[in-house]
């Protein structure tokens, strides 16, 4: 047969597998066991009570008196005949190992007698005699210690060999036939499957005159229960049998009725188909313990649970964040380039045109490269270059000009020095000069206004480049941040991605999947042991019950066993126990400058101006010039007095006297000519008197007063001026209050510093400031040549609200604030609430957030319970709020709510909100009542409805096609689908023979309670299977549409559970 070809091999491999598994190698003896079997003979065990003669009919059978036959005491070890070429006894001790003894050791090993076999007797497990007789070629027999024996360790080796017997031959003792404990032990010798005869021994004590043989068998088979386990009883005689065999004597034989025995050993021996069934029905069990340890191991290590979680990762999870990390790790890399190109573009110092133009063509190829156009460099093309341009074309034309204007001052000074040395005789060229000098300063001063205005334009073309400067730092910030955020949120999809999946397959680690590997190489390698006795179906054994049920319970083990890719595995584990580093970039900073040197300001230098004193100098000239006149025209008279006192002497004393009244002193014309002269061209200037520090209060004063009335500009340098200019209007609208002088210090040269107070009374405020005047006296005047206030103090100008006005404006905020929620729209209410405070970053990410969902606001009552002032312009207004929420899925709720409203006061009329505080919040729920909508009738048909369908989802419809009977916010909700998601994976299927709606009642306004009494069939993977009744209540809840949903079992007893 071929089975016993393949079996061997199988079973040995797996015996391995086994002894190698702690939890397993206890299933390997009895591998070891049908493996043995299998290889053997048909087994036949002789069992029987003591004193039954079973050693008697084993001789009888050998034809030889081999085993002891004492009456007393009985066979105490378990003995085997098989078949060898001489005679010996193999001693099997129960550590495994055996030893061969002589014949002579026979009865000291096998029977209880003491002596140096009894302490031998204890280790062993079975004793094997070797005999050369032909019988034992085709059968092995068992010689049984006695079941009422009265050592403990005789029944049990019988017992350990019930379960290996292919046949056993009951002997019963003819006087003790069917006794109670006889047919106990034939019950359990027939319950491990061989096939049992009855045999009666010792016939040869029957008396045939009180009735025949026949009738004596047919009466005892009649009694008690023998008729359950035999059909027929053999009665022998094993003494005479073994009597006639050794004398020769056939009548012997004849009387024996030893020829029903050598027939039926003949049918035995002969019985393949048995041995087949025998075999296979031991196996059968084998792997029924094997599955079934399988099974346990696999629940109870949460292998099933773990398999699923392996291959819905690697299955699908585990590729796509795979594909997720390489592609964000690509865009981190690119990314990367594109961040650390846009950086690099601009991380320099440019300090000439030519480094900005090829900056500038980078940034162009980057940018067209990437479609980015950058507007800085629009910028810098049309807004800089083009007025720098403008700029060095005005400097070239004022270039030339001061050349001209430099040639004048070199023959202007040439011809200066000239005059200078000889100017008395030529006043009409010091003219002339002086014209022409006047004419050089003007052309000079307008040289001066032109320089300005380029020097100006230069300034504001570097307040232009650095603004291009800002801007494009702005600009590659921007495309950095932007670049950098694209990846970030590509890193949180990614790690959002992550933390479901680590959520979901978190429980997976190394060791769990080392587990796995190893529990499924364990199944593979049973499966492959096993493969080449079931793989393929042996035609010769598919007649046989205990082959097939071999062969489902190898598709079982063979269906639940996967090849698991071990490397993806815990690359995938590694996956999820790993994180992502964030992309660093360190500094990111655009550090590019434009420096000084980037734009030529050299302008061209306008002449110095002419330092000589023309004008002076004329003077000087025209003065001398009417000295001399003067002199000389004195002269003329001194002459002509000479001439008149020489006449006079020589006309008389009168004429003397009368010359003297008209003609004065001569000294006296000369000091009068020369005080005129010193006059007229004084030595040095009169130094300028020094003013007093009391002038400068009264100075002051003058200068408020001017500016009170609109004017004083008259009092301030420009710059003065200026100064005065900024520091006004930063209070356009304020009205000076107060000023006092604190203090003068000064002068210093001549300049003072006067330190004021003044005060400001604004709309919002009373504003006080320290201010310095820088003063300076020129020409015997005073100017205000610099302004610096510092704010001393604010004081808050308080505002009595009006409250009627104030307590409108609240609930008019209200009102729109309904409307706002209503309508998803926060510009509905954000008039009401100061722009920076703290009510309009809450109240507009509240109304965003809420928008669209569907939300409906329902206002029910506002009361004000108080208005407290709690600052110069704040006040509290405590409100009591009630109002009704219905959320999107219908379910209201009714909410009330204690606030707290902080107001700022812009004016007594006008106000804004800053802030909002909850103090009290009170949730009521509002249920309708919805169980009227239908009647119990409507709730049994739902319930009965269910569960017709729910047989269907347990048999692989799953949960979804149940689900819309479920509340989706009940705790069967999930419930239900786990325990579905449970039979499915275990391949459970449910057969439904009855549905009975025991009660259905009201609950309560929403709910109803249905009980229902049920009879399910339930089939398992391993072919077994339970019958159950139960009794289970459900809590069903009716929607507001009178839809029934089941929210809760509240009860499940099992009443009873029949298994098969």
């Amino acid at each position: 047969m071929k089975w016993k070809l393949k079996l061997p091999e199988g079973l040995a491999g797996l015996e391995r597998l086994l002894q190698s598994r702690n939890s397993y190698n206890q299933l390997a003896a009895s591998i070891r066991e049908i493996k043995e079997d299998a290889d053997s003979p048909t087994l036949l065990l002789i069992a029987g009570e003591f004193n039954a003669g079973k050693s008697t009919f084993i001789n009888a059978l050998l034809g030889e008196p081999l085993l002891t036959v004492d009456i007393t005491p009985a066979t105490a070890v378990l003995t085997k005949l098989t078949y060898g070429t001489e005679k010996k006894i193999i001693a099997h001790f129960i550590d495994g190992t055996s030893r061969i003894y002589g014949m002579d050791w026979l009865e000291g090993l096998s029977a209880e007698r003491t002596g140096e076999g009894e302490n031998i007797r204890r280790l062993l497990d079975h004793v094997e005699v070797q005999v050369p007789n032909e019988l034992l070629k085709r059968v092995h027999i068992v010689d049984s210690p006695g079941f009422n024996s009265n050592h403990a360790h005789h029944t049990k080796t019988v017992r350990s060999y019930l379960r290996r017997a292919d046949f056993a031959f009951w002997l019963f003792f003819y006087r003790n036939v069917g006794t109670a404990s006889e047919l106990q032990e034939i019950e359990e010798l027939k319950s491990q499957g061989a096939q049992i005869y009855g045999i009666v021994n010792a016939v040869d004590l029957h008396d045939e005159e009180e009735d025949s043989l026949q009738q004596f068998l047919s009466n005892n088979l009649r009694r008690s229960r023998m008729s359950e386990f035999f059909r027929t009883l053999i009665g022998v005689s094993a003494k005479e049998a073994l009597e006639a065999k050794l004398e020769m004597d056939p009548l012997k034989k004849e009387y024996s009725n030893w020829a029903e025995i050598e027939h039926l050993m003949e049918e035995i021996s002969a019985d393949d188909t048995w041995k087949a069934k025998r075999v296979f029905q031991k196996l059968n069990e084998l792997l029924k313990q094997l599955n079934d340890r399988l099974m346990e191991e696999r629940s109870s290590r949460d292998f099933f649970l773990y398999e699923e979680l392996v291959e819905g990762l690697t299955a699908g999870v585990y590729p796509e964040l795979v594909q997720m990390k390489e592609d964000l790790l690509a865009r981190q890399m690119h990314a990367e380039t594109e961040v650390m190109t846009w950086k690099s573009l601009f991380d320099r110092k440019i300090t000439s045109l030519k480094q900005a133009g090829k900056m500038w063509e980078e940034i162009d190829d980057f940018s067209r490269q990437m479609n980015q156009p950058v507007n800085a460099a629009r910028e810098w093309r049309l807004s800089c270059m083009t007025e720098y341009e403008r700029i060095l074309e005005s400097s070239a034309d004022l270039s030339a000009d001061c050349m001209k204007l430099l040639e004048t001052q070199i023959r202007l000074e040439k011809e200066w020095e000239t005059l200078d040395r000889y100017g008395i005789f030529k006043q009409k060229r010091i003219l002339g000069f002086t014209l022409e000098q006047k004419k050089y300063n003007n052309a000079r001063n307008g040289l001066l206004d032109r320089q300005d205005q380029v020097l100006n334009r230069i300034n504001h073309l570097k307040k232009s480049v650095k603004q291009v400067e800002v801007n494009l730092k702005n600009e590659l910030s921007e495309k950095i941040s932007k670049v950098l955020e694209a990846v970030v949120r590509a890193e949180k999809v990614f790690l959002t991605r992550l933390d479901m999946a680590k959520e979901k397959y978190g429980k997976l680690n190394h060791g769990i999947v080392s587990d796995l590997d190893n529990w499924h190489g364990f199944l593979l390698a049973i499966k492959k042991q096993l493969d080449p006795i079931f793989a393929e179906s042996d035609d010769e054994l598919r007649p046989l019950e205990d082959y097939q049920a071999c062969r489902y319970l190898y598709e079982n083990i063979a269906g639940i066993c996967k090849e698991l890719d071990t490397e993806t595995n815990r690359a995938a584990v590694d996956l999820l126990r790993g994180s992502l580093l964030p992309m660093k970039f360190g500094e990111l900073t655009i550090k590019g400058t434009f420096g000084k040197g980037l734009i030529d300001t050299r302008i061209p230098v306008v002449p110095d101006p002419l330092p000589f004193h023309s004008e002076q100098r004329l003077l000087q000239v025209q003065t001398l010039r009417k000295v001399i006149r003067n002199r000389l025209i004195a002269l003329t008279a001194i002459a002509g007095i000479i001439a008149f006192l020489w006449w006079h002497n020589e006309n008389g004393p009168e004429s003397r006297e009368e010359s003297a009244a008209v003609f004065p002193d001569t000294a006296d014309v000369a000091a009068d000519a020369q005080t005129d002269e010193h006059s007229v061209i004084p030595e040095t200037p009169l130094p300028s008197e020094t003013p007093a520090r009391k002038d400068m209060h009264k100075f002051m004063n003058q200068v408020f007063s001017a500016i009170d009335e609109g004017n004083g500009q008259e009092y301030f340098t420009a710059e003065g001026w200026n100064g005065q200019q900024a520091f006004y209007t930063t209070k356009p609208d304020a009205i000076r209050t107060r000023t006092s002088v604190e203090k003068v210090t000064g002068p210093s040269g001549n300049e003072f510093r006067i330190q004021t107070l003044e005060s400001y009374q604004g709309a919002d405020a009373l504003t006080e400031y320290q201010v310095t005047y820088g003063v300076v006296e020129f020409n015997g005047s005073y100017l205000i040549e610099s302004v610096l206030a510092k704010k001393i103090s604010e004081t808050e100008t308080a505002i009595d609200a009006d409250g009627s006005v104030l307590r409108s404006f609240l609930k008019d905020f209200r009102v729109s604030y309904f409307d706002a929620l209503q309508a998803g729209d926060f510009s509905l209410v954000a008039s009401y609430l100061t722009p920076d405070g703290e009510a309009h970053k809450e109240l507009a990410k509240y109304i965003g957030d809420i928008a669209g969902r569907g939300y409906l606001f329902e206002h029910e009552d506002f009361d004000i319970a108080g208005v407290k002032k709690t600052g110069p312009r704040e006040y509290r207004m405590d409100t009591y709020e009630k109002f009704k929420f219905t959320d999107d899925l219908g379910e209201q709720t009714d909410y009330d709510r204690s606030k707290q409203y902080f107001i700022h006061a812009l004016d007594r009329e006008h106000f804004s909100i800053d802030r909002i505080a909850i103090s009290k919040t009170i949730k009521t729920p509002i249920t309708l009542p919805t169980a009227g909508l239908v009647s119990s009738a409507d709730v049994a048909a739902f319930v009965q409805q269910y569960y017709s369908d729910f047989a269907s989802a347990f048999n692989g419809g799953g949960f979804n096609s149940i689900a819309a009977y479920y509340d989706p916010k009940g705790k069967e909700f999930k419930n239900e689908k786990s325990y579905l998601d449970m039979a499915i994976e275990k391949q459970m299927q449910m057969e439904n023979l009855s549905i009975d709606v025991v009660d259905v009642h009201q609950h309560n306004d929403n709910q109803y309670l249905a009980t229902l009494a049920l009879q399910d069939r339930y089939y398992y993977r391993d072919g077994t299977g339970d019958e159950k009744k139960l009794n289970v209540v459900y809590r069903i809840v009716i929607t507001p549409e009178g839809q029934p949903l089941i929210n809760e079992m509240m009860s499940l007893n099992i009443l009873g559970k029949t298994k098969f």
